[in-house]
């Protein structure tokens, strides 16, 4: 069974994307395997062409996830978020493999941000566990919003 990754914010703002020890369907549909670094790109630009608009959401792993992060997220930007690096996240017995990101950018109020972001596989293309990229999140694979995945940006 797969646990699934925890997003968590700047402000204390924690989201578990679904109850620890239940499997990850995201959206119902899970293709496995790591996205293509173009799709993560994609959906990261989607996301980034999207925002304000009704179906920003679409890209998400999972919408009510998307819509509580939005309601405590900054301002959002005008400029699109500039890819910092990705990295492969294997995943293990517990956790679905996927492909992490960091971005960075300025937000609507001025405020510099720094997120990183998991890209998971479905429906044979990437989706986003936080396409609110610029709130300042970070993903953390342990049952707690206090360990946080760390990647090298080389």
């Amino acid at each position: 069974m797969r646990k699934v990754l925890w997003v968590s914010v700047a402000g204390g703002l924690a989201v578990c994307l679904a109850g620890a020890g239940v499997a990850l369907a995201v959206d119902g549909r899970r293709d496995g395997g790591v996205p293509t670094v173009v799709e993560v790109q994609a959906a990261l630009t989607f996301a980034a062409g999207h925002v304000g608009d009704d179906d920003f959401c679409e890209v998400a792993a999972t919408l009510g996830n998307c819509r509580a992060l939005l309601q405590e997220a900054p301002l959002s930007p005008q400029d699109p978020p500039q890819i910092v690096c990705m990295a492969a996240y294997l995943g293990d017995g517990s956790h679905q493999a996927g492909r992490l990101l960091r971005v960075t950018g300025v937000d609507g109020a001025g405020a510099s941000y720094t997120t990183d972001i998991l890209a998971l596989r479905s429906n044979n293309r990437a989706v986003l566990m936080n396409p609110v990229y610029w709130n300042g999140a970070k993903v953390s694979d342990s049952g707690s919003s206090d360990q946080r995945i760390d990647f090298d940006c080389d």
